[in-house]
């Protein structure tokens, strides 16, 4: 029990660190690297995101609104919402993110098939018709 006591009552050697100065300076550079490091970073990409935001943007805001940017200033934005012209403005801390295409996609709406449901229910006499002759030949 004494041997424990003594221990703990020992001064560090010279020279060197305590270790206690030692696991607070870990610590601080954890919570540096593990929380402020990259909260700047995502704050930077969205200073850039909205330095890069110009008319006719089609974007989505944090709300979930999504449109087409119409006017810029420097704190606000105005976007056009729906078919009917519907417009609201905005602060630029609003922006969630800018809809870029995806590239290729062009294609694939060029390629694309009107979609035929197997399973789907007959709306007229002629199509119940049809679909009861398929089951007896079944």
């Amino acid at each position: 029990m004494n041997s424990i006591l003594l221990a703990a009552q020992a001064t560090p050697q010279q020279g060197g660190l305590p270790i206690g100065i030692l696991y607070i300076l870990m610590l601080g550079l954890g919570f540096y690297f593990l929380i402020l490091k990259p909260q700047k970073k995502q704050q930077k990409a969205m200073q850039n995101m909205m330095e890069e935001l110009k008319v006719g943007d089609d974007i989505v805001t944090k709300s979930g609104v999504s449109g087409t940017v119409l006017e810029i200033d420097d704190v606000y934005f105005t976007i056009e919402t729906g078919n009917n012209g519907t417009q609201i403005k905005y602060l630029k801390y609003a922006l969630s993110y800018i809809v870029k295409p995806v590239p290729g996609y062009e294609h694939f709406e060029e390629q694309e098939e009107e979609f035929v449901d197997e399973n789907s229910v007959p709306t007229t006499e002629e199509e119940l018709f049809i679909e009861q002759e398929k089951e007896r030949r079944l």
